[in-house]
């Protein structure tokens, strides 16, 4: 299992700033994301968000088509 970064990533805290943004816009909770995407907890995803994971490609693109977007809509500012 990889370890929690100390500090958060810089580019893995702009991705997760995209789907935090994406997901509050639509008013769901982490949880709601996760049920979307069969992941009910609600951490890993959190942890995502905050920037101390970067998220596979293939978990970045589940993340994306939960939230009913392109991978590339999620990755603009990256």
């Amino acid at each position: 299992m990889p370890r929690r970064r100390s500090d958060p990533e810089p580019v893995a805290q702009i991705f997760g700033n995209a789907v935090r943004s994406a997901r509050k816009q639509r008013g769901w909770t982490i949880e709601d994301l996760g049920s979307r995407m069969g992941r009910p907890d609600g951490k890993y995803l959190g942890e995502v968000e905050r920037g101390f994971h970067s998220p596979t490609i293939t978990t970045a693109k589940e993340i994306a088509d939960a939230l009913e977007l392109r991978l590339a809509d999620l990755v603009t500012e990256i």
